[in-house]
């Protein structure tokens, strides 16, 4: 019993999290470019954080949890500096909220991040620039992946940016890099084994968001 109620928990903080996460990419795209993105993603917590159901869930968490869920809101809010496309190429994009829909290849799972999706579907055509400051800590190609970049902010989030066309030339594994910094420019690259292969979806930044809990497990 005690390690279900820790799990409901858990749920309930990570849904928290994912809906002000979600609310930010969704958003962002449909407003004003020229207003501050950080002062956005705060109109954005604010709001939820006075929604019904924001407040029965918190109310739900015991002290603990609550320090841990009020850090990772913290870290995240601090880590975005920048959308992950720049601002000329906001409206050649859109976004689809794809996070835990089922995936098949490579076996039945849930997909661990969403998707801004190109409208040209034209592979190396719009940056990806970094939303944080942080740390290169994977670099290369995966199987389900393809071409992609791990960062490790200083907060200790993990932001995951999948299916490149190809990277920034200069960049490596440890490098750290700096909020907007060019990453590589969007692609469909991944779901193979073989490395460069392309063409099995359509071109899009997968975007993928990992928190560790005290545990030290991980969740996207």
């Amino acid at each position: 019993m005690k390690q279900f109620l820790y799990t409901l928990r858990l749920g309930i903080i990570l849904l928290c999290i994912q809906i002000i996460i979600h609310s930010y990419i969704l958003n962002i795209i449909n407003v004003n470019t020229e207003r501050g993105y950080l002062q956005h993603l705060e109109e954005i917590t604010r709001e939820f954080r006075e929604t019904p159901m924001y407040t029965k869930s918190y109310q739900k968490l015991n002290e603990k949890d609550r320090l841990w869920f009020e850090n990772i809101l913290y870290s995240i809010k601090d880590d975005f500096k920048e959308f992950p496309i720049p601002k000329d190429y906001i409206y050649h994009v859109q976004y689809e909220d794809s996070w835990g829909n089922e995936r098949t290849f490579g076996g039945n799972r849930t997909h661990e991040g969403t998707d801004l999706m190109s409208k040209t579907n034209i592979r190396g055509e719009i940056p990806v620039v970094s939303i944080s400051e942080g740390i290169i800590t994977n670099i290369g190609w995966l199987r389900l992946g393809g071409y992609r970049i791990g960062i490790t902010s200083s907060n200790g989030i993990y932001y995951y940016y999948a299916h490149l066309y190809s990277y920034e030339p200069t960049l490596k594994k440890g490098d750290a890099v700096k909020p907007g910094q060019l990453l590589g420019f969007m692609g469909d690259s991944g779901y193979s084994n073989e490395e460069g292969t392309v063409g099995n979806f359509p071109v899009h930044l997968h975007i993928g968001i990992y928190i560790t809990t005290p545990e030290g497990i991980e969740y996207s």
